[in-house]
C-alpha cells in the first residue's frame, strides 16, 4: 500500500474538495494531485527512484507536500528539514535537496523548485505508473531528525509499513476523521507529528491547514472552523498571548498538546480558551506515540501524558536497569511495534536491541498514567539540587514582562553548573536586577545568576527550546 497513492484517489473522487489551507489560499485535491505529479515527473528527469534520499524545504507548504507525495510514488526516501538544517551535523547523506532561494544548505548544491515544477506534463496521470511498494513496505519511506535540543540531530528511518501504522494509530488515538473536518498543525513537517497529521488529515480527505504566526493561526481557526488543532505548549502559550482568548472556537472539537512535558496549569488554560477535549500526548521520532489522555486522565498532575498505549510497553528503571514498583521515579525504556532505525549514529545510541531510552525521568501512577518528572540531559545540578529547567522557565514566564523564556546550565569557575536565562521581552518593562530578585523569591534552589534578553528562543518545530545552542552561544561569548 502506497500512501501517496491513496491520498491522489481523493482527488478523483472529489478534486474541487479542499486540501491545503494558508492564509494565502486554498488548494484543492485536484490541484495537490496536479502538483505531485509534476514534482514526480522532475524526479524521474533527475533519476530519482528508490533508494534514493531527498532532503526538501520549501516556504511554500502546498509544494513541501506535494514533493512528499511525489516522493513516496516514486520510491524515493524524503526528509523534511528546517531552516536551520545542516547536512554535515546530520551525518547524513542525501542524493538531492530541493528548496527555495531562502533556504541555507551550508554551501551544498540545491535544486531550486519554482512553480514550473507543479505542472505535470501533457496527458499524465494517477494511474499512468504504479507506485512504488517500498519492498513491500519494508523499505524507507520518511526519514524525521530528532529534535536536536541537546545537540546534533539523529536521522531516523521509518519504513514504509511503519509509516502507514503509525498514521492509523493516530485515528485511532483522535476518533473518526471526516472530508468535512478542517486540521490545523502547528508542528511543522520537519516534526514526527507534524508528519503524521498531514497523512491521517490527507488520508481521510479532510482539509488541512498552516499559519506561519500566531496571528494566522487565530485567523485560520476562525475562517475556516478548524476541528483539530495540534500544538505544543510554546505554541499555545504563543496564541494565548496574540489574543487567543478574545474569541471562542466552537468549532473545535479536540486540541492535541505535545512535543514537550506538559504542565497541570497549560492544560487548564488550554481548556478555557480552545476545547475542554485537551489530548496529552506522549512519543518520540524513534518509536511514535507511546501514551496520552484526556485531562479526566491525567487529573491535574504535572507532566502527566495518559495511559499507554497497546501497542507500546514503558519500563521504568532503577540506576541498575532494573524495573521498578508503580509510583517509584526511574529512567524511561520503551519498546514499539512501530519503532524506527537511526541512519547516522556512531557510538553511543539511545536504541539498545528492541529497546529506546528517551532520555527521559518519570513514573507510572497505580491507575497506569505515565507521568514525566525531567530529563536525564537536561537536568541541572546546582549545588547538589538536580533541577528541571522547564521548572524554572515556568516561573519567569508568569512575569508579565516576559514573552519568552529559556534556561541553560553553564560551567562556572570551580566547574559547578550556574544557572543562566534568556528571555524575550513582552508588554511593560524590567531589568535584570528586578528580574533576578523577582526569580529568587519564587525558587528556592538553582535561581538564574544572570539573565539577557534577546529578539527569540532558539527552538525546534515542536516547540522544544534548543539548549545546546544557548550554551555554546554562551561560552562563545566568555571566550
Amino acid at each position: 500500500m502506497n500512501l501517496a497513492a491513496i491520498i491522489l484517489s481523493r482527488a478523483l473522487a472529489n478534486p474541487e474538495a479542499p486540501a491545503i489551507a494558508t492564509v494565502g489560499g486554498v488548494a484543492t485535491y485536484g490541484e495537490l494531485a496536479a502538483a505531485t505529479l509534476g514534482c514526480a515527473s522532475r524526479l524521474d528527469k533527475l533519476g530519482l527512484g528508490p533508494g534514493s534520499v531527498v532532503a526538501i524545504h520549501t516556504g511554500d507548504v502546498r509544494v513541501h507536500i506535494a514533493l512528499i507525495l511525489a516522493a513516496e510514488l516514486r520510491g524515493v526516501a524524503s526528509l523534511s528539514v528546517q531552516s536551520v538544517f545542516s547536512l554535515q551535523a546530520s551525518q547524513l547523506s542525501v542524493d538531492a535537496i530541493f528548496a527555495d532561494s531562502r533556504f541555507n544548505a551550508d554551501g551544498a548544491s540545491v535544486e531550486l523548485v519554482d512553480e514550473s515544477w507543479l505542472a505535470p506534463p501533457e496527458g499524465i496521470d494517477i494511474a499512468d505508473r504504479e507506485p512504488a511498494s517500498f519492498d513491500g513496505g519494508a523499505g524507507i519511506s520518511r526519514i524525521v531528525l530528532s529534535s536536536g535540543t541537546t545537540g546534533a540531530p539523529k536521522a531516523i528511518g521509518i519504513s514504509a509499513a511503519k509509516s502507514q501504522a503509525r498514521a492509523f494509530q493516530f485515528m485511532m488515538r483522535h476518533g473518526h476523521i471526516s472530508e468535512t473536518d478542517r486540521h490545523l498543525s502547528m508542528m511543522g513537517l520537519s516534526t514526527i507529528g507534524g508528519d503524521r497529521m498531514m497523512a491521517c488529515a490527507l488520508l481521510s480527505g479532510a482539509c488541512l491547514a498552516y499559519g506561519n504566526t500566531p496571528h494566522d493561526v487565530l485567523t485560520l481557526m476562525r475562517a475556516f472552523q478548524v476541528s483539530l488543532l495540534m500544538a505544543s505548549p510554546a505554541h499555545l502559550q504563543n496564541l494565548m498571548k496574540a489574543g487567543a482568548a478574545n474569541s471562542s472556537y466552537p468549532s473545535l472539537r479536540r486540541l492535541i498538546m505535545g512535543g514537550s512535558r506538559v504542565q497541570a496549569s497549560m492544560v487548564q488554560a488550554a481548556q478555557c480558551v480552545f476545547t475542554t477535549q485537551v489530548w496529552v500526548g506522549y512519543g518520540s521520532t524513534e518509536v511514535g506515540p507511546m501514551a496520552g489522555g484526556l485531562p479526566a486522565v491525567l487529573r491535574g498532575q504535572d507532566g502527566a501524558v495518559g495511559r499507554i498505549a497497546p501497542w507500546a510497553r514503558v519500563d521504568i528503571l532503577d540506576n541498575d536497569e532494573q524495573p521498578v514498583a508503580p509510583g517509584r521515579e526511574g529512567v524511561v525504556r520503551i519498546k514499539s511495534s512501530v519503532m524506527g532505525r537511526y541512519l547516522n549514529t556512531d557510538g553511543d545510541s539511545a536504541i539498545r536491541g528492541e529497546y529506546f531510552y528517551p532520555g527521559d525521568v518519570g513514573i507510572i501512577r497505580g491507575d497506569g498514567v505515565l507521568v514525566i518528572t525531567g530529563r536525564t540531559d537536561d537536568i541541572i545540578n546546582a549545588g547538589g539540587a538536580k533541577i528541571a529547567p522547564e521548572l524554572l522557565e515556568e516561573v519567569l514566564l508568569k512575569h508579565p514582562a516576559v514573552r519568552d523564556a529559556a534556561v541553560f546550565a553553564a560551567p562556572g569557575a570551580h566547574g559547578a553548573d550556574r544557572v543562566h536565562a534568556v528571555v524575550v521581552r513582552g508588554a511593560g518593562d524590567v531589568g535584570e536586577a528586578e528580574l533576578l530578585a523577582y526569580c529568587r523569591e519564587r525558587i528556592s534552589q538553582g535561581a538564574p545568576v544572570s539573565i539577557e534578553w534577546i529578539d527569540a528562543i532558539p527552538r525546534n518545530d515542536n516547540g522544544k527550546v534548543v539548549r545546546h545552542a544557548l550554551r555554546s552561544r554562551f561560552l562563545n561569548t566568555l571566550s
